[in-house]
């Protein structure tokens, strides 16, 4: 074990309702942040804030729902959403030790589409929900200095003889195959978003994920007259 332990209540008790399932029983040992970012009160109190940097790794606080905070060397803590860190160590109980051992490349978590008021409806996230089930991450984007992530996924499904629907407040998008039309998401009936081919779902951190339940489509190469 190379890595400080650090005391958390995830060591003592993890939710079964709410903490991670792809963590399983493992408790995060190091994060990798992804993106840079710091306190939202920084520069409002004299008390020292953390900021991470991306790429740096940090020490991990995990509490028994699940949620992260990384640490710094001094014992600054700073809360990061899931899309914000990727876990480069865990914390895996042996017998009645704890022994640090290294994380595997984890997918995309399977995003959760609740009702919401200006949003889908009961009928369209019940829909959204069985299609995901029957869905694959098969594409993942991070924003860069020149496009966003969504634009980056948009370009991908393009590129693969796909198009995409219009997103609307807490909707994902629909991935249509070309030339079918679009339309919002909430204006889709059940059976019209179980149809459809995937869509694209853009992460609260800005990381866009392309989700598709038909074999990943090749490229299409222009052919010449």
């Amino acid at each position: 074990m190379t890595t400080p332990m650090i005391d958390c209540p995830a060591l003592q008790l993890r939710d079964p309702k709410h903490y991670p399932k792809r963590y399983g029983d493992r408790v995060p040992a190091t994060i990798r942040a992804v993106g840079s970012r710091g306190s939202d009160i920084a520069g409002l109190t004299k008390e020292p804030a953390l900021r991470v940097e991306n790429g740096e790794i940090y020490g991990a606080w995990t509490n028994s729902y699940g949620a992260v905070c990384a640490v710094s060397p001094e014992g600054l803590k700073l809360g990061l959403r899931p899309s914000e860190f990727d876990v480069v160590t865990f914390w895996v109980l042996r017998g009645d030790d704890w022994h640090e051992e290294p994380a595997e490349a984890m997918p995309p978590e399977r995003p959760v589409y609740m009702s919401a008021p200006h949003g889908m409806n009961k009928t369209c996230a019940n829909a959204t929900r069985l299609m995901l089930k029957e869905c694959e991450p098969v594409a993942v984007f991070e924003n860069t200095k020149v496009w966003s992530a969504r634009d980056l996924a948009i370009r991908w499904i393009r590129e693969r003889g796909l198009d995409y629907g219009s997103s609307c407040t807490g909707c994902p998008q629909g991935i249509f195959r070309a030339g079918e039309g679009t339309c919002k998401w909430r204006h889709l009936k059940a059976h019209e978003i179980r149809a459809l081919p995937g869509l694209i779902h853009t992460e609260r951190g800005g990381r866009a994920v392309v989700w598709l339940r038909i074999p990943t489509p090749k490229p299409i190469t222009p052919t010449g007259d």
